[in-house]
């Protein structure tokens, strides 16, 4: 299968004459032993006879140089050009732009619907006086841990252990 690839990239330099003698013995070779790209140089054959009558223009003076020259411009260009986002926004596709849309907003609406609680009237402190923060923000796993948890064994074998050491 390799040797096939190798041997089929060389099949138009084969038909133009191109090859070197060591090269075109071994690609002869090759087509000697296999039918897949026998076929396949008789269809390039083929399709260079239908080419042969057709007038190829002469190359313009200088084509080379202005193709390169167009293209470092547009190198410059899209460089210096940057992100357009209303660019964007025109050429993608109407589901895209929805989810565009869609995220941001849900992500706005999941913020105020779990933003908007305020601690009970109990919790709520006295004008002018210093909020407590885990009733503020109930975070309570700060205090102690409940009794029969496995936190609160865990203490107690904690210090159980080192008051039978000492």
């Amino acid at each position: 299968m390799f040797t096939c690839f190798r041997h089929r990239r060389r099949l138009g330099a084969y038909l133009d004459g191109e090859l070197s003698g060591r090269d075109r013995t071994s690609l002869e070779r090759h087509l000697g032993a296999c039918a897949s790209c026998r076929a396949l140089l008789s269809g390039l054959e083929g399709t260079e006879q239908l080419l042969a009558p057709l007038d190829v223009p002469p190359v313009p003076p200088g084509l080379a140089d202005r193709i390169t020259a167009a293209a470092r411009d547009r190198g410059r260009e899209a460089a210096t050009a940057g992100w357009n986002p209303l660019l964007w926004w025109r050429t993608t596709s109407p589901p895209l732009r929805r989810v565009a849309i869609g995220i941001p907003v849900a992500g706005l609406i999941a913020g105020l619907l779990l933003g908007w609680t305020s601690p009970p009237p109990g919790e709520r402190a006295a004008v002018g006086a210093q909020p407590d923060p885990l009733a503020v923000y109930r975070i309570d796993y700060l205090g102690d841990s409940p009794a029969g948890s496995l936190a609160d064994s865990y203490m107690q074998l904690v210090a159980a252990g080192d008051e039978g050491g000492r």
